[in-house]
């Protein structure tokens, strides 16, 4: 039940990213204490379509281009 709240845990556009990220790792201490794993490889794809989701709100199209200026 904690990996699929972790998995459909979405950012309030009102939330900051810091309290987003804390609340990810919560899940994370809380699987941990029940044995159980969610990746990192998991927790980082989370992590980066939320922030690409935050860059790109309101945004219908959105270039590779602009994505390679935000990472970079």
């Amino acid at each position: 039940m904690l990996k699929l709240k972790l998995k459909e845990t979405k950012m309030p556009e009102s939330d900051a990213m810091d309290a987003f990220l804390t609340k990810i790792k919560d899940f994370m201490e809380q699987l941990l204490n029940i044995d159980e794993v969610f990746s990192d490889k998991q927790l980082v794809s989370k992590a980066l379509a939320t922030t690409i989701w935050l860059l790109t709100r309101g945004k219908e199209n959105f270039s590779f281009d602009e994505l390679i200026s935000l990472l970079l």
